[in-house]
């Protein structure tokens, strides 16, 4: 039987969004040539903005290294074309692809390196100092301050030649001479990682398993992004050991690397904290394990918090400097507190809730969510929309999309929606912005998404009271396509529920391994051979999709509007209260529950006018 009870979980944080920079599933910490890549800068295109730009797309490609390379040429060239983008916007685009590597101090010391060329010494130890502010032990920015104060740097004299980088793996690695032990050696952890990610960036995830678990062991389990992702490309190949062991065991490797980096890298409380330096497992990997909510709050927390600095630095007028916050931010919602509790009390209130992202266009994420402005209670919301994308061209709008364009649907529903595309990479600018309009729940739209087309740093500022992360069921696509989903639901975690509760309310709870791993494969075994249940699970699914009079709870997007609406309220008179952040149970009302049917939906097309402003 279906259940006719939905139940929403939301977790919120009074004290800080926990706003992410990067999107990528891996984190690089090798070494970089400096030496040879710049040298690759003097071969690349001398036309600024095309620098940027394909500095931009290789970035989308995950070609990071490279992409570093033409941003830095944007940055050289920038004086040449003011008129058509910021020395910020390159700068911050070549440290974003150091940053989302989690090799901020490799970009300082590229660039300490490059200013050294051009024999701009104290400004090559001003980088030097920053990288060894962040990783005080790093022993190549050591070694370059000890270089260049005893007057040996690259550039002060004609005797001195730049050292090339030796290729560390013969031309065997990459083949299947390289599984032989034997070539694997001499390897330091670091090669080894190194190489684990080229076999990541090729997808080829059960040979950069081994190979990261080598440098993980290697290194005496300390090098952290070795550790976790060997686990993470175990988890690609739903490799989980003997009966499920083996994932047990790399839990508990994740949750003491956690605690461990955090003991070491953090200090202070809930609200006032700081971070030397971010944490190895990625946000998006942490999403997904069954782990303490607040490990992931933290992992998520170190790369806000680096992510924020990084946003402020700035090489305008050739010096590189970091840009102070003004007197007023971050802003300090707590002690507003009084403020918004006066305001609820008023007889017109209406929250203010804001969606910010570059997505508002035709992005899977706004097909799938864009009912959401449709369907809200105009009674107790205002909505906002802070867009930082652009409209999508008009000829794929009339032949890609038919005529269809999403962003001006949702444009047509809400009460208010800013184009801030001008100001997406001014992060300090934009909360500024959305604080001055009173917004009481700010709802980030791009989740892991939109790295390198906007500054990162927004949510760290508290532009508003509550900051929360909404990440959308992408899966969706393939149950309303009737591809059933098998899940693991031994755990109380996100990544267990997500698909359990789906599950459940479409009827098909057997498809949940409530039992672990190997329950798991069993249910997963059977229906692959079993064509006539196969076929049964398929036919259902495809039943909720099409029902109608009530639409069935799963696709009923009215309804879904409503509970989330329940929980936004729900967490806004828990700020109000002055309680501390926790899980908040959404049980759906009596008028919800009746479900949609089609008056409701002719009530509420999906392309009407409505009384919205733009800004």
């Amino acid at each position: 039987m279906t259940s006719r009870r939905e139940r929403t979980y939301w977790m919120y944080n009074a004290s800080l969004l926990l706003r992410l920079l990067v999107v990528v599933l891996l984190l690089l910490i090798a070494p970089f040539a400096y030496e040879v890549a710049a040298d690759a800068i003097s071969h690349l295109t001398t036309d600024g903005p095309q620098s940027l730009s394909e500095g931009k797309r290789l970035y989308q490609e995950k070609t990071y290294d490279e992409a570093a390379l033409y941003y830095w040429r944007a940055v050289l060239l920038q004086s040449n074309n003011a008129d058509k983008y910021s020395v910020d916007e390159a700068f911050q685009g070549f440290l974003g692809c150091y940053t989302v590597q989690d090799r901020t101090v490799d970009g300082f010391l590229f660039i300490a390196m490059e200013v050294m060329e051009r024999k701009q010494k104290d400004m090559a130890l001003q980088y030097i100092d920053q990288a060894l502010a962040i990783e005080p032990d790093n022993k190549q920015a050591l070694a370059l301050r000890v270089r260049f104060e005893s007057g040996g740097a690259a550039g002060a004299s004609s005797d001195v030649k730049k050292k090339k980088r030796d290729n560390k793996f013969q031309p065997q690695w990459g083949t299947e001479a390289a599984r032989d032990p034997s070539a694997m050696t001499d390897k330091s952890p670091e090669d080894l990682y190194e190489y684990g990610s080229t076999l990541f960036s090729r997808k080829n995830y059960e040979h950069c398993a081994d190979i990261f678990e080598l440098s993980c062991k290697r290194s005496g389990n300390t090098l952290g992004p070795s550790c976790s992702n060997a686990v993470y490309c175990r988890m690609m190949i739903m490799d989980y050991g003997f009966n499920g062991t083996g994932f047990e065991k790399d839990m508990i490797r994740l949750q003491t690397l956690a605690e461990t980096e955090k003991s070491k890298w953090r200090q202070g409380d809930l609200e006032n904290f700081q971070w030397k330096r971010a944490m190895s497992t990625h946000p998006h990997m942490m999403l997904g394990y069954p782990l303490p909510p607040m490990l992931k709050r933290y992992v998520a927390e170190s790369v806000a918090y680096m992510d924020e600095m990084m946003a402020r630095v700035s090489l305008e007028g050739g010096a590189q400097s970091l840009t102070p916050l003004p007197d007023d931010m971050p802003f300090d919602p707590i002690s507003e507190r009084e403020k918004y509790v006066m305001e609820a009390n008023q007889l017109d209130f209406k929250i203010k809730v804001g969606f910010v992202g570059s997505g508002f266009n035709s992005k899977a994420v706004l097909y799938l969510s864009q009912d959401i402005f449709r369907f809200y209670d105009r009674d107790k919301i205002e909505m906002h929309i802070f867009s930082l994308g652009p409209a999508d061209n008009e000829n794929f709008i009339d032949i890609g999309m038919r005529g269809v364009d999403w962003r001006e649907r949702v444009r047509e529903h809400v009460d208010f929606f800013h184009d801030n595309e001008e100001i997406k990479m001014d992060h300090i600018g934009l909360a500024r912005y959305i604080h001055d309009q009173g917004i009481h729940i700010l709802i980030e739209w791009d989740g892991y998404a939109r790295q390198g087309e906007r500054a990162q740093g927004l949510m760290a500022l508290r532009p508003s009271p509550l900051q929360i992360l909404h990440q959308e069921f992408l899966a969706q696509d393939a149950l309303y396509g009737g591809v059933p989903i098998i899940t693991r639901s031994d755990g109380d975690d996100m990544s267990s529920r997500v698909t359990t509760s789906g599950n459940i309310v479409l009827g098909l709870e057997e498809l949940n391994a409530y039992d672990g791993s190997r329950q798991y494969e069993d249910i997963a075994i059977e229906l692959g051979n079993n064509r006539t249940k196969f076929k049964a699970v398929r036919r259902q699914l495809i039943d909720t999709a099409l029902q109608s009079n009530p639409m069935h709870p799963y696709w009923d997007a009215p309804r879904y509007a409503k509970n989330l609406e329940s929980g936004l309220i729900a967490a806004w008179e828990r700020f109000l209260a002055g309680k501390d952040p926790d899980v908040i149970e959404v049980v759906e009302s009596t008028e919800a529950s009746r479900g949609t049917y089609d008056q409701i939906l002719e009530d509420n097309p999906s392309n009407r006018a409505s009384d919205h402003v733009e800004l």
